[in-house]
């Protein structure tokens, strides 16, 4: 197993660049005494290489709001000008939505799609296609989206029919098998189906190992990141009648809830769980259909996977990247995807809570950097 220890820091609002190049100054020894990813030089030149990296551009933007950004008209507009955070602004700036046809029973009809995708079209590697966990966004992705556009890497986060801010009006349900036909009909219509690096992260892993598992010709690296896999379906809360789980889900868009959630997140508690990290956090539950689509989810029953998870052995390499001060999944999870798929390569990300996407973005983009490029 390899050790990954690293230490990004952010501000209230946006990154602090200067507290971030003092933190990483003297970098903490991992408590595993394993080999450390990345140097501290890298590490210290994160600000610069995130400030210096190119914009990604889209076209569809309507209304201009902070810094002369303009914003697509489906986000919540008086919600998001609460939000201070550089990077989620950009990306929120850099969104764009594509009318998807998944192969559902019925009359196909479009799916408006929210995604935002780096410039760089590769003719060298898989591009990446990123999921974000249970009630969430795309925009979990902000931190790691430029320094993936800096590498040249071709990467897209999309927001599955339910979730985020996609209009799922069209779709006959939210649950496991619609999402599934959503995310194939983004790799066949999008990326003319071309073989993809698919990074799940949180329950987005769930939603990866079962594309992985029915759509094998699709997936030629595997990356999960803190990825559930090993809780099969939902309890009880599947057979909950509608009232009672919309009393329940209307309780995740709580402002107290969510910070609790927030805190749980991060290893450094200080410096990422904060109050603007809570508004991008909760942004996508002020859109229409955020209820109805969650109760819809949550009446699906949810994913079963345990007992497939070795098959993804035979049919595509598979990557485990966790927090090792995960408090939301353990991180003798890792253990778990290490033991039952025997080509798996499991890396621990020390300084770390449930996202490391978010808290240690230098440290995955170096990694999926190697990954896409066959040398990891």
């Amino acid at each position: 197993m390899m050790m990954a220890s690293t230490t990004t820091a952010g501000s209230r609002g946006h990154f602090n660049f200067k507290s971030l190049n003092s933190v990483l100054k003297n970098p903490s020894k991992n408590r595993w005494n394993r080999p450390v990813i990345g140097t501290s030089q890298s590490r210290a030149s994160f600000a610069a290489r995130c400030s210096s990296s190119t914009q990604i551009q889209d076209a569809n933007r309507s209304r201009e709001k902070k810094g002369g950004r303009q914003f697509p008209d489906f986000l919540p507009d008086s919600y998001l000008a609460e939000i201070e955070e550089t990077a989620c602004l950009d990306m929120a700036a850099s969104m764009r939505r594509v009318n998807l046809t998944p192969n559902w029973e019925g009359e196909a009809q479009p799916v408006p799609t929210s995604v935002v995708s780096t410039q760089h079209v590769a003719d060298d590697h898989a591009p990446v296609v990123m999921l974000h966990g249970f009630d969430s966004s795309c925009l979990e992705f902000r931190r790691i989206m430029p320094l993936l556009e800096e590498r040249r890497i071709e990467a897209h986060a999309v927001d599955l029919v339910g979730w985020g801010f996609t209009d799922a009006g069209a779709a006959p349900g939210v649950g496991p098998e619609q999402k599934r036909a959503h995310l194939e009909a983004f790799w066949r219509e999008e990326l003319n189906g071309r073989p993809i690096t698919l990074l799940g992260c949180s329950l987005g892993g769930a939603v990866a190992i079962d594309f992985a598992l029915s759509v094998p010709e699709a997936v030629k690296a595997l990356v999960l990141v803190d990825a559930q896999g090993f809780i099969d379906g939902l309890g009880a809360m599947a057979s909950m009648p509608q009232w009672a789980a919309k009393l329940g889900v209307s309780v995740l868009k709580a402002v107290p809830l969510r910070n609790a959630a927030n805190k749980m997140a991060y290893a450094n508690k200080d410096l990422f769980a904060t109050e603007d990290a809570m508004r991008v956090g909760r942004l996508h539950c002020h859109m229409p259909n955020w209820l109805d689509n969650n109760v819809s989810y949550m009446q699906s029953g949810g994913y079963s996977l345990s007992s497939s998870i070795p098959k993804l052995a035979e049919l595509t390499e598979t990557h485990v990247f966790w927090g090792a001060q995960d408090e939301i999944l353990e991180p003798e999870t890792a253990d778990k995807f290490r033991n039952a798929i025997s080509n798996a390569t499991v890396t621990m990300v020390d300084d770390c809570g449930h996202v490391a996407h978010l808290e240690q973005p230098i440290v995955l983009a170096d990694r999926l950097d190697a990954i896409v490029r066959n040398k990891a």
